[in-house]
């Protein structure tokens, strides 16, 4: 395993926010941050930001904000990555907040979290989930006062006049995602993160990040995927981050105006792109053309010679002409989008997450992928994995210290050292990693087999009419049943005349039916009107939808 160059040096480290430093020595005149505010850039290098932190956390100082929780809410841009690094530099405990939930729901995980100070955009606390200062939150700070904050040289704080966090100091909690009911604070400490950052960086490497690379990040700020992949590793690298102010809605004009060489992103996106590149070789004409071109080209690349970029051109030119690597966490994504992708020129890195463990446990190696795999886990001492009962279990200094308030949940989670994940997988004999459930999600059905239902799922997924589904378990009078969930892809149906969606379903599970084993076999399938509710980075929250029933 080769590490970056310099990995001793950041090991290191105190804290978090000289890892910054350290990056904004390395690579001063590199932008880290560009923003598209109408049709202006607006551009910040990594001195802008380690110099803007350290005012910003002044500040906070200052007005005797430290060893405090403090919420952070609002989507990703230069202020909050500001107010993110002077929290970590003023020995403060960011709390990361989906902003796109109702108030009630964002006040109680400030509550829960402890934090009574809230660091927001104005919009985002207005109408409907206006907060205000009361005996709850004691204070609320705005990104709109960044400007005059940092411009005040008042704020400066003497050194040694406050003592720096540590890395074994927490830096963050952050919430589990809450796919699978009430969502828990994570604790991860400086050195949690730090660590992560280093073994995520020297497993991706130079193929994904470099200066003067520019990185378009398309996952909300409150998700620790993000955080270490799109913050932590790319920064690394010197690499450019841009975005707007609602860059999901700016996808296209981003894309025209930055001209990207990496996404970072869902599965969800990575499927939406290779679909979009099919339906448009279909619109045009041109699908037989493309299949043939691939062809060709997949054949010349067994003799050394590469003509992806000559054949494939219009295709990484509609991407903005320079995107060669699409970085995705938080799900599966298909081995055929994956395969074909490549085959455009374009590698899908494919990881493995748990927030648990500072995001990243695994990723497949860009020169060794592995389709099917989630790659090879981050080597030790920051990460240590082992299967115990078919469940991934994993040790090392990329773990939590715990639980925020809740030492039975923590007791829970571990077995010893080890932390167990819930997800159910194996490691083949060259080390890679495989995950093929979810523990909590497994159905046991009345006969005794068990049924992983993502297994399911996936080749249910297969169809071009299917937009998400799940597999769950209804009660008949008689016995467990599976069944399936879908909502349709309605555009791929009404521009193929699809109306019977249910018959179409119907032969597909037959045909599923009669392929896999008696025991997994699917009773029925309902076609939603509605799409399914999702957490921020697109998995269904299953909880919501598996207790049904039926009468038979």
């Amino acid at each position: 395993m080769e590490y970056v160059s310099d990995y001793s040096k950041l090991l290191e480290l105190g804290n978090l926010h000289e890892y910054l430093k350290y990056i904004s020595v390395k690579h001063p005149r590199s932008y880290v941050y560009q923003e598209l505010k109408g049709e202006s850039v607006i551009s910040h290098t990594y001195k802008d930001l380690a110099n803007d932190a350290r005012r910003a956390g002044n500040y906070l100082l200052k007005n005797g904000y430290s060893n405090r929780h403090i919420s952070l809410i609002g989507n990703f841009n230069y202020e909050w990555l500001t107010y993110f690094f002077a929290l970590l530099y003023s020995g403060n405990v960011v709390v990361p907040i989906d902003y796109g939930q109702s108030r009630e729901r964002i006040l109680d995980l400030a509550m829960r979290a402890d934090a009574n100070v809230i660091i927001a955009r104005k919009k985002i606390l207005s109408g409907d989930r206006e907060i205000v200062v009361d005996e709850n939150i004691r204070n609320i700070i705005y990104f709109e006062d960044l400007d005059s904050i940092i411009k005040n040289d008042a704020f400066e704080v003497a050194d040694g006049a406050y003592a720096p966090p540590t890395q074994d100091t927490t830096a963050m909690i952050m919430y589990t995602s809450g796919t699978t009911g009430i969502s828990k604070g994570i604790l991860l400490t400086h050195k949690n993160i730090l660590h992560n950052a280093i073994a995520t960086a020297s497993r991706i490497g130079e193929h994904a990040f470099e200066p003067g690379r520019t990185s378009l990040a398309l996952l909300p700020p409150f998700h620790m995927f993000w955080i270490a992949a799109g913050i932590f590793a790319t920064f690394y690298y010197g690499d450019t981050l841009c975005g707007s102010e609602n860059t999901l809605k700016d996808i296209e004009r981003l894309i025209k105006t930055f001209r990207p060489t990496c996404l970072i992103s869902v599965p969800q996106i990575a499927d939406g792109i290779h679909k979009k590149i099919w339906a448009m070789a279909k619109s045009t004409g041109k699908e037989k053309t493309l299949r043939t071109a691939l062809k060709v080209s997949n054949t010349l690349r067994k003799i050394k010679i590469d003509l992806r970029p000559t054949l494939f051109k219009s295709i990484t030119e509609s991407f903005g002409g320079n995107l060669h690597t699409m970085i995705c966490g938080g799900a599966a994504v298909d081995e055929q989008v994956i395969k074909e992708m490549s085959d455009f020129g374009i590698t899908i890195l494919v990881g493995y997450g748990v927030n648990e463990c500072s995001s990243i446990v695994s990723v497949n190696p860009p020169e060794r992928q592995k389709n099917g795999s989630i790659g090879l886990p981050i080597p030790a001492p920051f990460c240590r994995v082992k299967i115990k009962d078919d469940e991934i279990m994993i040790s090392g200094s990329i773990v939590m210290s715990g639980y925020y308030n809740d030492p039975e949940g923590t007791e829970e989670a571990f077995d010893g050292e080890w932390f167990k994940t819930g997800d159910i997988g194996h490691i083949d004999e060259d080390g890679y990693l495989y995950i093929t459930g979810r523990k909590k999600n497994l159905i046991i059905l009345s006969d005794g087999n068990n049924i992983s239902p993502e297994e399911l799922e996936a080749q249910i997924r297969e169809s071009p009419i299917v937009d998400s589904v799940l597999v769950h378990v209804k009660e008949s009078s008689r016995a467990k049943v599976l069944h399936a969930s879908v909502y349709p892809n309605a555009q791929y149906c009404e521009a193929n005349a699809i109306t019977d969606v249910k018959g179409e379903l119907m032969r597909l599970i037959s045909q599923m039916n009669a392929e896999n084993p008696r025991y997994m076999e699917i009773f029925d399938v309902d076609v939603r009107d509605a799409p399914f509710e999702k957490t921020a980075i697109g998995k269904i929250k299953r909880y919501l939808y598996t207790n049904e029933s039926i009468n038979t």
